[in-house]
């Protein structure tokens, strides 16, 4: 389980980077529109559409690295106010529903992936399925990171930090 730990922080840094690098190339080609549009009076048709495409990628890739670096949104108040016996309960069907949604949600992206292959964009004239791969793509990445958690302590899963080589 070390080295799969191991390779799980490779991974993720390697997320952390890709959604930075793509947080940047949002803001360079929004400038880069807002630009041609105010300054030489001819916007561009390409860059609303490379921004939104950019922005799918960065949704559903900055999934999995807000869910390893604990900064998902859960609601968790009534869960802390039970017995622990009944909070470990509750974690592991959670855990257990969210894998089973993910493995769905993984299915149903490479279909729709597959399906949109022959479309092309409106202005760019790329193939869809370059941008519905954002689905199966990000959320492999999450269920791989939700399914580690579990299987490392399915009572307690669901929290996503990823701990350091001390184990903390």
């Amino acid at each position: 389980m070390h080295l799969i730990r191991k390779l799980e922080r490779s991974v993720h840094s390697a997320l952390v980077f890709v959604t930075g690098a793509i947080t940047v190339a949002i803001a360079c080609v929004l400038l880069l529109q807002v630009v041609s549009r105010m300054i030489f009076k001819y916007p561009f048709a390409w860059p609303e559409e490379l921004a939104g495409f950019l922005f799918t990628w960065l949704i559903f890739l900055g999934a999995s690295v807000a869910y390893r670096s604990g900064s998902m949104i859960g609601i968790d108040w009534l869960v802390q106010m039970l017995p622990t016996r009944a909070r470990a309960v509750i974690n592991t069907l959670t855990s257990l529903l969210m894998i089973m949604l993910l493995m769905f949600l993984v299915w149903k992206g490479v279909e729709t992936t597959l399906k949109s292959a022959n479309s092309q964009t409106t202005v760019l004239r790329f193939s869809w399925a370059w941008v519905y791969a954002a689905f199966p793509v990000g959320f492999s990445f999450l269920l791989a990171s939700i399914t580690l958690d579990f299987l490392a302590n399915p009572k307690s899963a669901n929290t996503g930090i990823l701990e350091d080589e001390s184990g903390r």
